[in-house]
């Protein structure tokens, strides 16, 4: 499902008009994020062949790459800078980037702008996790479906819907606490 327009973003309320610090860097987030979709979604749905999968691939990477620049340039593109349509445009890049250090250099950005109240801390929950998947580690929120049982891999079980709750996320009801790593406690970053 493609981002939503950038009508879709909340007026201000003394003028009526979006309020986007750097509409047309939202624009482009958008633009790429959308060209990208349908490549992400027939890797879900469907075999795709090996040229089309490695051209994927290298658009994400230039999706990346770029990425980098603008939060290099300009911090986290947040809700403030881009709306939150661009500011989900560019968790979307940042969850197909194909490189672990990439992802780690925004997840690090995302974070700042959570703190600062100017980035959603779910998608940063699930964006942590994505990384946790990639690197072998256990997930702390459970949001990434994997292939194997590194889905059920999660340090203090007992504690996963708390943390889930603090990450704006519903409980995990079904979890089973006999799939919880049994380092986990130690693997974690």
């Amino acid at each position: 499902m493609p981002p939503p327009d950038l009508a879709d973003e909340p007026a201000a309320p003394e003028s009526g008009l979006v309020t986007i610090a750097l509409p047309t860097l939202a624009h482009t987030l958008l633009q790429r994020a959308t060209r990208a979709q349908p490549g992400w979604s027939a890797l879900l749905t469907s075999e795709m062949p090996a040229t089309q999968r490695a051209a994927l691939r290298e658009a994400d990477r230039a999706n990346s790459t770029w990425l980098i620049r603008i939060v290099d340039r300009h911090g986290w593109p947040g809700d403030r800078l881009v709306g939150r349509t661009g500011a989900h445009a560019a968790w979307l890049l940042a969850l197909h980037s194909p490189a672990v250090a990439y992802q780690r250099f925004l997840l690090t950005a995302m974070a700042t702008a959570v703190g600062h109240d100017d980035a959603d801390r779910t998608q940063w929950a699930q964006l942590y996790d994505h990384l946790c998947v990639a690197t072998g580690q256990p997930q702390l929120y459970l949001t990434h479906p994997a292939t194997d049982h590194a889905r059920h891999l999660t340090p203090a079980p007992e504690l996963l819907n708390a943390r889930r709750a603090a990450a704006g996320l519903p409980p995990e009801p079904s979890f089973p606490s006999a799939y919880a790593h049994p380092d986990a406690e130690a693997t974690i970053r």
